[in-house]
């Protein structure tokens, strides 16, 4: 019946002379009505795109609150982005808003005929329309009720645990994302308003915009933005242009303020020197296990996301393990660097297997490069997944924005993607810095059985060695929890 239907819509729409993007969009909208003043704008074209998404992304999270107003950054990004989506109507588009710690992400998508006014519109809104108090207080209460409901979960205790081991002590970026029940309490329109007015920058926050081939700049080049220039960033650029246009980036604004950091912890390309390991016991059913990795900064992006392919696909093959929950690989960006973080859930009598399989995974990518073959098949394989992925407008438009604050300018992923070999992700392993890990879950009595030397693991609160790193460990016995 679908199928039936979309033929005869098709037909009916030829014998009126017109392609289906016609009735879509007559006319291409005017890319130079966007607002300017951005940090950088990267543009993205599909050839059967059928709407256009456009990522903000501002140097500010959670790490920027201040001390007991934790919470600020989440409050007022749920708070402009409700705001957002009342000024765009409905029917017109969806607005999301993400924060992380120092990070925070507005995702609008929009019908192309109406994209231009509405980029005009939500950036009238994030930047310069009053914080709407009704808003504003209906978000705060629902956000004490929800914290208030988590107080007792072990998940939201590991969460905070698994932060405080990669960040340096006291620092403000292993605060709670969305505060406490008391903090969200006591904010207040004046608090997050001036949050906004001293972090909240144009010329500081990277823009990209994926959308039809037709209605957008052909080029994927990230612009130079002067500061005085309203439409600087909304000029195409020939591609022939790009060398030039890349020599001229600004320098990458940093994602958070200087860290104070001890001469213990530091390492030049790292983000740290340390190894960590930290046991809570908890009387929960479950074990969560975080295993984390400072990479080098010498590594590409790219490289990197291979390697954490290659991790996820050793630990949570198809079928999966059946002592485990669910498993996450991903690039953290940490205090001094980025991280690559494995987060695995499991029950908890395989809890010591588990970490030794996660860093025997890592170990084993460290120790050599991969046969040739086996290593074209495994990049085309991450090709295709990226690709396919990024199918999604939102989804490359949030990478780009990425790419934009950490070098300056957007990947071009299928090329880069191709451009790796064995060797360079082979390096990328091997360049890993000391791993920090957190156990935290029941203690089934294996702190006090002897190491096997086939394993990982080490009697707890004793040092080890682990790949040549000296990690210090501790163990901590939480309250009994209310929690799964």
């Amino acid at each position: 019946m679908r199928r039936a239907y979309g033929v005869t819509l098709l037909v009916a729409l030829l014998f009126m002379g017109m392609t289906p993007f016609q009735v879509m969009s007559q006319e291409a909208p005017d890319t130079a009505a966007m607002p300017g003043g951005y940090r950088a704008t990267a543009w993205s074209t599909h050839p059967h795109g059928t709407v256009v998404a456009m990522v903000l992304r501002i140097p500010a999270g959670s790490a920027n609150d201040e001390k007991g107003s934790e919470g600020t950054a989440a409050l007022l990004a749920q708070t402009l982005r409700d705001q957002a989506r009342r000024a765009l109507g409905p029917g017109h588009g969806a607005v999301t808003a993400t924060v992380n710690r120092g990070t925070t992400l507005f995702t609008f998508l929009v019908l192309p005929e109406v994209w231009p006014r509405a980029a005009t519109l939500l950036d009238s809104v994030l930047y310069d329309a009053p914080i709407d108090d009704s808003i504003l207080d209906r978000h705060r209460r629902g956000q004490m009720a929800r914290l208030a409901f988590e107080s007792d979960s072990p998940g939201t205790e590991f969460e905070a645990e698994a932060a405080r081991l990669l960040a340096p002590s006291g620092s403000p970026w292993a605060r709670p994302v969305r505060g406490t029940p008391e903090s969200v309490s006591a904010l207040s329109p004046a608090i997050l308003a001036r949050f906004r007015r001293s972090l909240y920058r144009r010329a500081e926050t990277a823009r990209a915009v994926v959308g039809p081939r037709s209605l957008l700049p052909t080029s994927t080049v990230a612009l130079p933005l002067p500061v005085d220039s309203v439409l600087a960033d909304t000029i195409p650029v020939a591609v022939a242009d790009s060398q030039a246009v890349r020599d001229t980036v600004p320098a990458p604004v940093a994602a958070l303020p200087p860290e104070p950091r001890v001469a213990s912890d530091t390492a030049p390309g790292l983000a740290w020197s340390s190894g960590t390991r930290v046991d809570q016991v908890q009387d929960v059913t479950s074990t969560w296990i975080r295993v984390a990795y400072p990479i080098a900064r010498s590594t590409s992006r790219t490289a990197a996301e291979m390697l954490v392919t290659l991790v996820h696909d050793e630990l949570d093959p198809t079928p999966p393990d059946p002592d485990r929950y669910g498993v996450q690989v991903r690039l953290l960006d940490v205090p001094g660097g980025t991280a690559l973080v494995v987060d695995a859930t499991v029950f908890p009598e395989a809890a010591g297997r588990w970490e030794d399989k996660i860093t025997g995974t890592i170990s084993r990518l460290a120790s050599g490069p991969m046969q040739p073959d086996l290593f074209g098949w495994r990049r085309r394989r991450f090709r295709t997944e990226r690709l396919l992925e990024e199918a999604s407008p939102e989804l490359e438009a949030e990478r780009m924005t990425g790419d934009l604050i950490g070098t300056g300018r957007a990947r071009d992923l299928a090329v880069e993607i191709w451009s790796l070999d064995a060797g360079t992700v082979y390096q990328a392993a091997k360049e890993l810095g000391p791993p920090r890990i957190l156990r935290f879950g029941p203690d089934l009595g294996e702190a006090h059985a002897p190491v096997s030397p086939d394993r990982s693991g080490f009697s707890r609160a004793v040092p080890r060695s682990l790949r040549g790193y000296t990690l210090t460990g501790r163990t901590e016995v939480a309250r009994p929890s209310s929690g799964f």
